[in-house]
């Protein structure tokens, strides 16, 4: 009896030690076409409205980075808040915008501190028509602008300037009654701290904005372990935005940064601008807590997307490692698809402990050239079975039947 049962545990370790490794259920894509048909609907999230403020229910956005100035007279004519006898203006990049609350109708603009340069807006108003107003600046003074339509006023966009961006002095919002909703002059805002969704802090490295680590964003939160960075990508590294007409904002993650999803997700895909032909492994973590590491490579003056699914749904990336000059990995937009896994509201995930700081967080940048940018390369993706795991059952239950013994077999079920 003590032999045969000897013997049944034997061969069930020997069946354990050479059976292959679990099935992954994760699935990788290095194409987008790829992802998006075997995803349901998606959303996408890019950084172009992280350089914003809202003040007095009015959002004032930029392509570039978005902070206030002084204007000393006799260039700008003084504000009577300003202690300093000039003026606190807003400069705003051919790209940025306005966007006003539902019930405004009326919106004067004032702008101060350009010369005689000339600009074109593009309006919006509160039935999505579109319309045009030319405008110039007044040396030594200022100018106004007035924006009006019967069906309200919803967005002014700096569509044009002959030079530089369109300063603004203040912005009056009005109803169609004629009633003041808003008026801003800015004095109120601290000088030169750079804006990040309406958080405006003082920086001491030059041209990059202090953004908030971790940073939240329709649902999705980003963190690193050293800083996170967001950078303006011009073309032709990086590919013109919809939203930025002079390039692309990324966000740069390095080695040990994070991007934790909402409950629910299901697949995730990142879009990647500005590493050149550099290559860097991600490590996907579901939220059955199965892990998936994927290499991939950048494109040259191009766009290269990784993609991860699972039926557990993607809780998790984690950026392991970036090769080539050593810098972040330059994220222009994250997709993921917020009702992959609705049936289920998954446990928190155990994630693995960031990695140490890195000295240098590298040049986002790197350069090189090449005539036409390659085809991304990856890890093609792979599904394999595991009919093993029901014939070691078998075996054991046919072994335990044969010692004779009584008792009980258990096992955690697999998911294929």
């Amino acid at each position: 009896m003590e032999g045969r049962i000897a013997g049944v545990l034997v061969l069930g370790a020997v069946l354990v030690l050479l059976a292959p490794s679990a099935a992954a259920t994760i699935t990788v894509y290095t194409d987008r076409a790829s992802f998006e048909a075997n995803t349901g609907p998606l959303v996408e999230v890019d950084f172009e409205d992280l350089n914003s403020v809202v003040l007095q229910g009015m959002r004032f956005r930029d392509p570039l980075r978005l902070e206030v100035g002084f204007c000393a007279t006799p260039t700008c004519p003084p504000d009577p808040d300003n202690p300093s006898g000039g003026d606190i203006v807003l400069p705003l990049n051919v790209g940025g915008d306005v966007r006003f609350p539902a019930e405004v109708a009326w919106v004067t603009l004032v702008v101060a501190g350009m010369g005689d340069t000339t600009f074109t807006l593009e309006v919006t108003d509160g039935a999505g028509g579109t319309f045009t107003v030319d405008g110039q600046g007044i040396p030594w003074d200022d100018a106004s602008v007035d924006l009006a339509s019967p069906e309200g006023i919803a967005e002014a966009r700096v569509a044009r300037t002959d030079a530089g961006p369109l300063v603004l002095s203040s912005v009056v919002a009005r109803d169609a009654a004629g009633s003041v909703l808003a008026d801003e002059d800015f004095e109120a805002m601290p000088l030169y701290a750079p804006c990040i969704l309406s958080v405006c802090t003082e920086t001491t490295i030059p041209g990059q904005p202090l953004v908030p680590n971790p940073l939240t964003t329709a649902g999705v939160t980003f963190a690193d372990p050293v800083r996170l960075g967001l950078g303006f990508c011009s073309a032709p590294t990086c590919q013109v935005d919809p939203d930025n007409p002079l390039g692309n904002l990324v966000l740069f993650l390095d080695a040990g940064g994070t991007i934790d999803f909402p409950a629910g997700t299901g697949g995730v895909l990142l879009v990647l601008e500005g590493i050149g032909d550099n290559t860097f492994t991600v490590r996907a973590v579901a939220f059955d807590g199965e892990t998936m590491d994927a290499s991939h490579q950048g494109v040259l003056y191009g766009v290269g997307v990784l993609g991860f699914d699972s039926p557990a749904g993607i809780a998790t990336l984690e950026v392991v490692s970036v090769g080539g000059s050593g810098g972040p990995l330059s994220v222009s937009a994250v997709v993921f698809e917020p009702d992959g896994n609705p049936s289920v509201d998954p446990p928190p995930v155990a994630k693995p402990p960031l990695r140490p700081p890195r000295e240098s967080p590298g040049d986002p940048f790197p350069p090189g050239a090449a005539d036409e940018p390659g085809d991304p390369t990856g890890v093609p993706a792979k599904s394999r079975s595991c009919p093993w795991v029901a014939s070691l059952a078998v075996l054991v239950s046919v072994g335990v039947l044969i010692a004779g013994g009584t008792g009980a077999v258990l096992w955690r079920r697999r998911r294929h």
